[in-house]
């Protein structure tokens, strides 16, 4: 289950990034 979190929440941070990358 933990793993399971742990892709889902990178995957979140990637998207977050890249969007915070965007704006700039």
């Amino acid at each position: 289950m933990s793993d399971l979190v742990n892709v889902i929440g990178g995957g979140l941070a990637g998207v977050e990034a890249a969007w915070q990358a965007a704006e700039l």
